[in-house]
């Protein structure tokens, strides 16, 4: 009977070892971001690493386009599993669609604030301008049609007292930087998070400065466009800008779908922000990424970032 228990004993154990060896399953997640090569693509490759990485048994890849409705539409249809997305494109999918999908996109929950991008308007050194009112009857670079840039452009000339047929309006090519440079613009708008490599070399060179906009007119900006926020370019975000410049910039926020496991969201929401330093690497807007303003999103957070923001309050 000893030997027998003891037998027992050994399948028991042997039969336990060879469970332990069994892989856990691997969960591979897409991060839809845009405009590849540049500020949100950068961020979301090197998110999507610091998944892979950090997070147990999973596999986090990426997919870029260029299109803000897109991937909107991707996590609607269960295509893709996270997305990095503006405040208005995340609101308006899921309280009316898209122009695709003109249907409420109710799959669409959010993870986290991100960071802010911010309509930048940079003048020419020797032209003298420092306030916007002074774009009257200048070259302006005012972005592409039907591009963000060019209706922020058109807001914020007009808060100002400068009408939009009062320009000159320059489009491209060359690049607004490269207009700035040449000297065929006085003046040109960028909207992109900062700090934006194109506006730092022309303010590093001595090319270009920023120009702020004036606090009493933000209201009338924010009339035309709800989205659009007060917004600090902080002192030394460009060296040789040695003020904070107020501007105007919307959120950039982290999406995600309904159906992903609390669980799942939960430890991503955590190594998002643990992996700050990171994604800073690999684009400094990221240094703006904080649990702080994380849950002040557009659209409803999924059930495991809320959890994480509220156990971050608990423990405080």
């Amino acid at each position: 009977m000893k030997a027998f228990l003891s037998f027992l004993a050994l399948a028991v154990l042997a039969a336990c070892d060879h469970g332990s060896l069994t892989p856990p399953t691997q969960t591979s997640i897409v991060i839809g971001t845009v405009y590849g090569g540049q500020t949100w693509d950068l961020v979301g490759r090197a998110l999507a690493d610091a998944y892979t990485r950090t997070v147990p048994n999973l596999r986090a890849t990426t997919e870029a386009t260029e299109n803000l409705e897109q991937h909107v539409d991707g996590l609607e249809a269960r295509k893709i599993d996270l997305a990095i997305e503006d405040a208005e494109t995340a609101y308006l999918a899921y309280s009316a669609g898209t122009a695709r999908q003109p249907q409420p996109h109710r799959a669409l929950r959010a993870i986290s604030v991100l960071f802010s991008t911010a309509v930048q308007v940079v003048a020419r050194r020797e032209t003298g301008i420092d306030g916007v009112a002074q774009l009257k009857g200048r070259r302006v670079y005012v972005g592409a049609e039907g591009s963000p840039t060019r209706r922020a452009a058109r807001l914020i000339l007009s808060s100002h007292g400068v009408g939009w047929e009062e320009v000159q309006q320059v489009v491209g090519p060359p690049s607004a930087a490269a207009a700035l440079r040449s000297g065929s613009a006085d003046a040109i708008f960028v909207y992109s998070p900062f700090r934006n490599t194109l506006v730092a070399g022309l303010i590093e060179d001595g090319v270009g400065l920023l120009v702020p906009l004036e606090a009493r007119n933000i209201g009338l900006i924010q009339e035309g466009h709800h989205f659009l926020k007060s917004t600090i370019i902080p002192r030394g975000t460009y060296l040789g800008e040695p003020r904070d410049v107020l501007t105007v910039g919307m959120d950039v926020l982290l999406l995600c779908r309904d159906d992903l496991p609390e669980d799942l969201v939960y430890n991503l929401s955590k190594a998002l922000f643990a992996s700050v330093p990171q994604l800073t690497a690999a684009h400094a807007a990221a240094a703006g990424i904080s649990p702080d303003r994380g849950p002040a999103t557009t659209i409803p957070l999924h059930p495991g970032a809320a959890r994480f923001y509220r156990e971050r309050e608990i423990l405080r």
